[in-house]
């Protein structure tokens, strides 16, 4: 079962869209390089600044984690512990590997396993200090 554990990081921010559907609360979150406001990834390579803590609607407070240990959906099964992951195509958490997923972040490791996609699992995040897979530690 999930957990999260204090102290975290947290910051708010604007929603730059509604995310008030349950499915958007634990996933990773960027901000627009345009807006200034928060919005779920929508592609492997952007930059986190953290998770989705609540369920926003358009121009609403954002809660987002950016470094601490919390929930964060899985994009698939996660079978092994302390698995590097950054985010997947769709917000949710996927596993990284160095010198494969070059121009993917990775932002944590999983404290928890997942047996399938959309399942909350525990992370220990650290957005402030995110790197791509191509660097070597």
């Amino acid at each position: 079962m999930a957990w999260e554990k204090g102290p975290t990081f947290t910051l708010s921010l604007v929603a730059s869209a509604d995310y008030s559907a349950s499915t958007n609360k634990y996933k990773f979150v960027t901000l627009s390089t345009t807006t200034g406001k928060v919005e779920v990834i929508d592609a492997v390579t952007e930059r986190p600044i953290g998770v989705l803590q609540n369920t926003p609607a358009t121009d609403e407070l954002a809660e987002v984690c950016v470094a601490g240990v919390t929930k964060v959906q899985a994009d698939a099964a996660f079978a092994s512990y302390y698995t590097e992951l950054g985010p997947a195509a769709d917000g949710q958490a996927d596993a990284k590997v160095r010198g494969t997923d070059l121009d993917e972040y990775i932002v944590g490791v999983n404290l928890e396993t997942a047996t399938a996609a959309a399942e909350l699992m525990t992370c220990m995040i650290d957005c402030r200090n995110a790197h791509t897979a191509a660097a070597t530690s």
